[in-house]
């Protein structure tokens, strides 16, 4: 495990992004997940410069702390992926948190990664569990991950 730490959700969100980023994912149709990024290239094709999940909102509707691990080369038991794609890291590392206050910087060597994002519900609304799981870079790119 790189990193693990309980996060209040912003905006019912969590997150890991590239330090060097300068925005914060987008959402779009996934329920799950957030990954365009303005500022890349093509902000519909991977690699992006960070993910946001849907969290802690509870089924109330009530805010709830958020378990966000981030993993590498270690598949989670007890959670369901729901989200694979390439993650861009610049060079100055990672965060991963919330986007404000709660987040922690983590060193990460520069480079493409897979990526992919597992939780512990079976809907956005009741995710209370995120785990960020990033595999080593590999050459064919993200060409490779959607076939």
């Amino acid at each position: 495990m790189i990193a693990s730490l309980d996060v209040a959700p912003v905006l019912g969100q969590v997150a890991l992004v590239d330090a060097t980023s300068p925005d914060f994912p987008e959402w779009g149709d996934d329920p799950w997940v957030a990954y365009r990024s303005p500022s890349a290239g093509d902000p519909e094709q991977p690699p992006f410069p960070g993910v946001a999940v849907a969290a802690g909102g509870g089924s109330g509707g009530e805010p709830r702390p958020v378990s966000v691990r981030l993993l590498k080369s270690e598949r989670p038991t007890g959670l369901r992926m729901v989200h694979r794609t390439w993650l861009r890291v610049g060079g100055h590392g990672l965060v991963v948190g919330n986007e404000m206050s709660q987040t922690r910087r983590v060193a990460f060597a520069r480079g493409v990664y897979p990526l992919e994002v597992w939780v512990d519900a079976a809907r956005p609304d009741d995710v209370g569990a995120v785990a960020f799981v990033v595999w080593p870079g590999d050459t064919r790119g993200p060409a490779h991950l959607r076939g």
